[in-house]
């Protein structure tokens, strides 16, 4: 890796994939499996975001996720099994075909490294990436349920990780996230940033503003 090139860093949520808000991916498998009446409120609210944070956090696993919405929602585990669970959890997302082809592009000339505020679905999306037809490759992938920390302070974590594996200097980063705070904090830093959001803009748009720092979104011919 060359000193100088610069490193991006890519949100998964709302930048590669689109996903469902929390509350309503928990209550389409409840309503689908025979969930009791009402039991969607255990979701939803301050409860539902406090419920979200464990899991983005890693204090509650998935597997302590799938018991407590099983209780809750009076669903028995006969009928929706640890691992249909974790696949319908992780269904409601959809790739955002423009932007990852403009990442397929960037990774022929720039490294890339994941930072997601995500579950088990961010994993799984990942996961999905290095595969074909994708055959993306990360330098890095920094999940906040896997490193025990969320945004912003999951990028501070990121990148004294990147800098004690590989000597990568914060400068070198360029940040795309669809928060703009986020992006912010990596600025603070003293990294890039640029927010962009694939639910709502066109992947150009994404393309456009890499190019504004210098990021080469062409394909390279060999």
């Amino acid at each position: 890796m060359q000193q100088t090139e610069a490193i991006v860093m890519l949100d998964v949520g709302n930048v590669l994939f689109t996903f469902l808000p929390w509350p309503e991916r928990i209550t389409r498998i409840v309503r689908a499996y025979g969930g009791q009446e009402g039991c969607e409120t255990w979701f939803s609210g301050m409860w539902g975001r406090s419920l979200m944070g464990a899991v983005e956090s890693g204090s509650m696993s998935q597997r302590q996720l799938w018991k407590y919405v099983c209780r809750k929602s009076g669903i028995s585990h006969h009928r929706l099994p640890e691992q249909l669970f974790a696949g319908l959890y992780a269904q409601h997302l959809q790739p955002i075909l423009g932007a990852i082809e403009i990442a397929q592009q960037v990774q022929k000339q720039h490294p890339l490294v994941a930072v997601s505020d995500g579950d088990l679905g961010s994993r799984y999306a990942l996961d999905l990436l290095t595969m074909p037809p994708y055959n993306m490759q990360f330098l890095e992938t920094y999940v906040s349920c896997e490193r025990h920390v969320r945004k912003p302070l999951l990028y501070a974590y990121a990148m004294q990780d990147l800098w004690n594996k590989h000597g990568i200097t914060v400068d070198r980063y360029v940040c795309v996230d669809n928060i703009s705070s986020y992006v912010d904090f990596v600025r603070d830093f003293g990294g890039r940033g640029i927010s962009f959001n694939g639910s709502q803009e066109p992947a150009e748009m994404l393309r456009w503003r890499l190019q504004n720092e210098g990021i080469n979104t062409q394909i390279v011919l060999q």
